[in-house]
């Protein structure tokens, strides 16, 4: 996403992980401000999407692989993580999709960070792929 600070456009991601945090734009602030929302843990990812911090089929899908991902990571029940984040939006299929993406991984044996940044790097790719052909 391209944002415009102080007359300088920047290309910025909606949603990513570092350090185990996820960080992602907070739409509740935009257009007027430029904040972002820091996810510490699969609740801190469930309540930004029921709270539509986080926003469109694309960024929600993120937040959810970079959830069960973290969960993982900080040796949770990762059902119970996928649980509470099926939950935030009962009728989203992208992110039934993204879950059950991360579930299949995780038990394939996969790493769990890296099929993340993966599944995230498809959606990039998908996005601007509309972009570039309008469909």
């Amino acid at each position: 996403m391209k944002v415009k600070i102080n007359s300088k456009t920047i290309n910025i991601r909606a949603v990513w992980m570092e350090k185990n945090v996820i960080q992602m734009i907070d739409q509740r602030k935009l257009p007027f401000q430029l904040k972002f929302f820091n996810a510490r843990n699969y609740n801190d990812v469930a309540f930004a999407i029921k709270n539509m911090a986080v926003r469109g089929a694309p960024s929600i899908g993120a937040a959810a692989v970079y959830g069960i991902a973290q969960a993982h990571a900080q040796k949770k029940d990762i059902k119970n993580a996928a649980k509470i984040l099926r939950n935030t939006r009962p009728t989203a299929h992208d992110l039934f999709y993204a879950i059950d993406y991360m579930l299949k991984e995780i038990k394939s044996g996969n790493d769990a960070k890296n099929s993340a940044e993966k599944y995230v790097e498809s959606l990039v790719n998908e996005c601007r792929m509309i972009g570039v052909h309008g469909e």
